[in-house]
């Protein structure tokens, strides 16, 4: 492999999105239909009343314009804490179906326990680009993008990770406050769903963006040509 080709090869992957993670692509859809009709069905129809706590709306317009790395986790942290809302102590007031809450809870431990996976493979993976390629590139100028990008991603992910949990937070306060009534559980319900949904929708535009990212990134003939004279 030349030095310019290598530079190529290592550049896009720490700056380019890809998707990095078969799993998603294999299963997630899946499991999010699963526990989408699960969190739909184990009870009565969902309430319509304003949940007291603001959806975050906000935090998933910037997530989608992170890095794939970044986004992966904020998936992973939001199942994570969906997971941590049901195992509240106090379940008692709810008229769910057991069966089918017990469902729901499995699957998303599973889809969090996978997506934490993807999010140390897809690091692995990069990290050991990085150290092959540094044996055949000057260090200054790679060193330097690196650096930047991970800084820059680090900070992103502390920034989601702060913001996320003060959301689920909030939630699990107005479970606290009403002794887990059963009117706060399904706001809760709703608001998973609502959740849920987002979550869907972000996988769904990672998967089409890495697809559009490959195909921009595949080299044409003429292009593996060119690489090779140089």
């Amino acid at each position: 492999m030349s030095r310019l080709t290598c530079l190529l090869f290592v550049l896009c992957s720490v700056l380019t999105p890809t998707l990095g993670c078969d799993w998603i692509s294999r299963r997630f859809g899946h499991l999010s239909g699963l526990s989408l009709d699960l969190i739909q069905h184990m009870g009565g129809p969902l309430t319509k009343q304003p949940s007291p706590v603001r959806f975050p709306d906000r935090l998933y317009s910037r997530v989608r314009k992170a890095e794939v790395e970044s986004q992966l986790v904020f998936i992973r942290d939001s199942l994570d804490l969906i997971s941590g809302l049901y195992h509240h102590d106090n379940l008692t007031s709810v008229t769910w179906n057991t069966k089918k809450l017990e469902d729901f809870q499995a699957i998303i431990h599973r889809q969090a326990e996978e997506l934490s996976r993807c999010v140390s493979s897809t690091s692995r993976r990069v990290d050991v680009k990085l150290r092959n390629c540094n044996r055949r590139l000057t260090r200054s100028i790679l060193d330097r993008t690196v650096m930047t990008g991970r800084r820059m991603k680090n900070k992103q992910k502390t920034n989601y990770k702060r913001q996320l949990r003060n959301y689920y937070r909030r939630l699990s306060c107005t479970l606290n406050r009403t002794g887990g009534s059963a009117a706060s559980w399904e706001l809760i319900r709703k608001e998973t769903k609502l959740n849920l949904d987002h979550l869907d929708v972000l996988v769904s535009f990672i998967k089409a963006s890495g697809a559009a990212s490959r195909r921009r990134n595949t080299p044409t003939q003429h292009q593996h040509q060119h690489v090779s004279s140089n």
